[in-house]
């Protein structure tokens, strides 16, 4: 289905079949207008203040844990000699070493996020001569937008489309060191007009400068928690073998001082997620903004149910993948499987 629509910042409607390279072209040209810029609201910005100083303190709180558990751990362990003295030595020794025990592995639990690596998304980086066409069509939407053009293009079989810095904390300050990711479902499940609209809904957020800055660091922030608090790996493996190891009592503290130090760790990641809800619903809100004045407001509508129709044929195609497999009859298209469940 070829773009659609014909006021500034729309697409205008082409319908007789044409050539590949005619068709870039048409698409290209038929990307009109300027969406003007809309300056900060100040409560927008005394917001993204707030939110921005309130988030950037969790890590503080995080790492102020960490050393006042570690310090009251070494003072016990060097100032509380005095506990082994006397009678009844086995009940001293459970006194004095249990919470060694389990002030050291609460230091090795909190720490472990510090260093554990993230694993790398499943994504696909276009080359833009093999897609001139994809390449071309995502810069003059930018370009309406008044947006910069992306620097990468990946692709993912999520049904959704993101913004982000190409290097993550190293891009922050660069301005136009962006990439785009585009899932494969919304290429294969929307007309032209819908596809173009979310596109203009992702350089919606490339044109919020230090608003998108902050977002990123906030998320970041947030998504970091939520992997202390819910990520498991070799490294709480190794304490949990050591708890149930035949140590007892030992194990158990040890165990009961990891399991609440999630507990703290997910109040933080709760009030990271209520107090940072604001701006980043501003920043959609703005977003949507520049989708609506591309696409027009029927085509944004078709859109977000597009999309809800997607994510539930993601979803379908989840639950049929594990039986299909056992089967041994996987999809040779993922996407056109979930546009076909949705």
């Amino acid at each position: 289905m070829m773009p659609g629509g014909s006021e500034s910042g729309r697409i205008t409607p082409t319908r007789r079949k044409v050539s590949r390279h005619d068709l870039a072209r048409r698409l290209v040209d038929a990307v009109r207008g300027e969406i003007p810029p809309r300056p900060a609201a100040p409560l927008y910005i005394l917001g993204m203040v707030v939110v921005g100083a309130a988030v950037l303190c969790l890590p503080a709180l995080y790492l102020a844990a960490i050393g006042a558990v570690g310090t009251l751990t070494v003072l016990h362990a060097t100032h509380d000699l005095g506990v082994l003295s006397g009678q009844g030595m086995r009940g001293r020794v459970i006194i004095y070493v249990l919470p060694i025990l389990a002030g050291a592995a609460l230091v090795v639990t909190m720490l472990k996020p510090l260093f554990a690596r993230r694993r790398q998304a499943p994504y696909t980086s276009l080359n833009p001569r093999d897609e001139p066409t994809l390449f071309a069509f995502v810069h003059a939407v930018a370009d309406v937008v008044g947006a910069p053009r992306p620097r990468r293009i990946d692709i993912t079989c999520d049904p959704n489309a993101a913004a982000a810095y190409r290097r993550g904390l190293l891009s922050l300050f660069g301005g136009r060191d962006l990439i785009l990711v585009i899932g494969l479902p919304l290429v294969a499940g929307m007309n032209t007009r819908q596809f173009a609209g979310v596109l203009a809904h992702e350089f919606g957020h490339f044109t919020q400068g230090a608003g998108m800055r902050m977002t990123y660091l906030i998320r970041s922030i947030h998504h970091w928690l939520a992997r202390v608090v819910y990520e498991r790996d070799a490294w709480d493996d190794a304490i949990a073998r050591i708890c149930t190891g035949g140590f007892g009592i030992f194990g158990l503290g040890v165990q009961l001082t990891v399991w609440l130090a999630r507990r703290i760790l997910w109040v933080l990641m709760v009030v990271s997620e209520a107090i940072s809800g604001f701006m980043l619903r501003q920043m959609e809100f703005d977003a949507d903004r520049c989708e609506t004045l591309f696409a027009g407001s029927d085509a944004f509508a078709s859109t977000v149910e597009r999309l809800q129709q997607l994510a539930a044929g993601a979803h379908l195609s989840a639950m049929e993948l594990p039986e299909r497999a056992r089967e041994r009859r996987l999809p040779d298209d993922l996407p056109a499987m979930m546009v076909g469940l949705a």
